[in-house]
């Protein structure tokens, strides 16, 4: 009995409100999940092992949300079928997923790890795992440093923890530009995400197949990826990394610009994937590992540090996208909007956006240098 003008708002308030306590929850959680990197150990190399396999589960779970999703509309779809009722449905699977992760995450995570100090930690970080998810291999000894690599270890000058109350890190110099490592990150990660799937269909018309199959490519190479990436950055470091990264991103992108009428269409955009997943797990990995870095043994307000960091990346990413839109809601105009100009649109928004942060993120790694840090201790030392 609602008439058609009192749904729409009722229907947009709901949808709404469901959004925005979702966000907060996801934000609550992602922060704290992040905080505790820091506090699970010392070891720099043990840091980059753990932030690579939490980035390489969330690539997994966008794998099993999209295989779900595509089981839900080739096996299960009766002819007509609701597609709402599919969308509730992988959203029931989603959750149903999430609550028993989180029924392993507290039960294999020993309570000790939170009370224990930076000097216990410092060469026994093994022991905040549980035995049995140790043993279990759900994070592979093999896959973690060992405790007897000293020369991963934080240096003893940065052992002691400096910023006691949160709001002392808006006044170190160097919170704000590792912020903006992360914020470009964040972004041209979310720019690529949310855009490839429009530059298949709106610049290259490629066939529906393509929708799935070259996103699924990116988070496989990405998620592959992942299992180098302790091994790519004990050889070369963060910094070379993350520049490293970046190109191969930057590549990618390049691809993006000249790949339609080469004739390669077909092929290309799949080696662009690979190229996307390789640079953006990258890239993510190492700007995560700089704000480890950052944190340093600053655990106890670590999770105002992840807090702002977050909000940096939903800010940047929601004002970039809701311009991008407003763009694109111009130029795709179903009776005004001409659709070559709306494919060469997110052509240049796919190419030139995620460069443009990788550049950003570049500079600034590179004008920090690898002594920032312990120049920054300093600052505040003294």
């Amino acid at each position: 009995g609602t008439s058609p003008t009192t749904y729409k708002p009722l229907t947009t308030s709901y949808y709404s409100l469901s959004a925005g306590l979702f966000n907060v929850g996801w934000a609550w959680v992602q922060v704290n999940h992040l905080a505790l990197i820091p506090d699970l150990t010392d070891l720099e190399l043990e840091r980059v092992t753990l932030t690579s396999r939490r980035y390489g589960v969330t690539v997994l779970t966008s794998v099993l949300a999209f295989l779900s999703y595509s089981i839900l509309l080739e096996e299960f779809e009766p002819e007509g079928y609701n597609s709402e009722v599919k969308w509730r449905v992988l959203g029931i699977i989603c959750v149903g997923v999430g609550m028993a992760c989180n029924v392993v995450f507290y039960r294999g995570m020993s309570s000790v790890c939170a009370s224990k100090d930076s000097e216990a930690r410092v060469g026994d970080s093994l022991k905040c795992l549980s035995d049995e998810l140790y043993n279990e291999a759900l994070l592979p000894p093999s896959g973690l440093p060992s405790k007897d690599d000293v020369s991963t270890k934080v240096p003893e000058e940065t052992r002691d923890e400096t910023i006691t109350s949160p709001f002392q890190w808006l006044k170190t110099p160097l919170f704000y530009p590792t912020a903006l490592i992360y914020m470009s990150t964040r972004l041209l990660i979310n720019i690529i995400n949310v855009y490839i799937t429009f530059y298949l269909l709106e610049h290259l018309q490629s066939p529906s197949v393509t929708l799935a199959l070259v996103p699924l490519t990116m988070y496989v190479s990405s998620f592959i990826l992942t299992s180098f990436s302790k091994r790519i950055t004990k050889k070369f470091g963060k910094t070379v990394t993350y520049i490293v990264g970046g190109g191969i991103t930057g590549l990618g992108c390049v691809g993006c610009f000249f790949l339609k009428g080469s004739g390669l269409e077909d092929i290309g955009m799949y080696v662009i994937a690979v190229f996307f997943g390789v640079g953006n797990s990258l890239v993510m990995v190492t700007g995560v590992g700089k704000v480890n870095d950052l944190v340093g043994d600053n655990v106890s307000t670590s999770a105002f540090v992840y807090g702002c960091m977050s909000f940096t990346d939903k800010l940047s990413s929601g004002v970039v996208v809701l311009y991008i839109q407003n763009v694109r809601d111009t130029k795709c105009d179903d009776e005004e909007g001409d659709e070559d100009e709306c494919g060469l649109f997110v052509r240049d928004v796919m190419t030139w956006v995620p460069i443009v942060s990788v550049g950003v993120a570049c500079a600034v790694i590179v004008a920090l240098g690898d002594k920032q840090k312990q120049k920054e201790k300093k600052q505040i030392n003294g």
